[in-house]
């Protein structure tokens, strides 16, 4: 089975991957780990990065900003044009690498990912979760990890919208109370996909 999760900062994928993983013997596959190779120094994502926004965007071992190159993007649709051009496509590319090589291992497989793969990529995933959580809940969560207001901005500003998220996705994962009820309708669903596949 390979499961998408697909949902903006701070809507509960860490706790999904979490359930999925130790009470269901799910392989996690994290877009967003895979995406930190590509900003490695000498990358050819890195280069492009450093010639199109200069040093500012480097720090002192070389690494690649990320929370600085948020900002110089957020609000800029030409320079997150060319940002998401650079990186996704490198990005999806590792993520079904990563799916083919644990699917010769047999194992089922949760992608997580806050942005969305190229439309053409549904038929990886036997099912794709948006995770439904108010707004207001994931700002307070991110606030309570210590994130500014403006970081926050920046990332949401970074994210595809809740209806691009539902067009995508083919299953909605409601989170909008207690963990312990999340927990019970991470069960559920488990249960309607496995029985789906006896």
């Amino acid at each position: 089975m390979v499961l998408g999760v697909f949902a903006g900062a701070g809507a509960g994928k860490s706790l999904l991957l979490s359930v999925l993983r130790e009470d269901y013997g799910f392989v996690c596959i994290q877009a967003d780990k895979l995406a930190h190779d590509l900003y490695e120094k000498g990358a050819p994502v890195w280069e492009a990065l450093r010639r199109h926004f200069g040093e500012g965007i480097i720090g002192s071992q070389g690494e690649i900003l990320r929370e600085v190159l948020a900002e110089r993007v957020f609000g800029n649709k030409e320079d997150m044009d060319f940002v998401n051009a650079l990186v996704h496509p490198a990005v999806w590319q590792k993520t079904e690498e990563a799916i083919a090589s644990a699917k010769r291992e047999g194992r089922n497989i949760v992608v997580e990912a806050a942005l969305l793969p190229p439309f053409s990529a549904r038929e990886l995933y036997e099912h794709r979760i948006f995770i439904d959580t108010e707004e207001k809940e994931r700002r307070k969560r991110l606030k309570a990890r210590s994130y500014e207001k403006k970081r926050i901005d920046a990332l949401f500003a970074l994210q595809p919208s809740e209806e691009a998220y539902r067009s995508f996705c083919d299953y909605c994962l409601v989170n909008r109370g207690s963990v312990e009820s999340f927990k019970q309708e991470i069960k559920k669903m488990m249960e309607k996909f496995n029985s789906e596949n006896v």
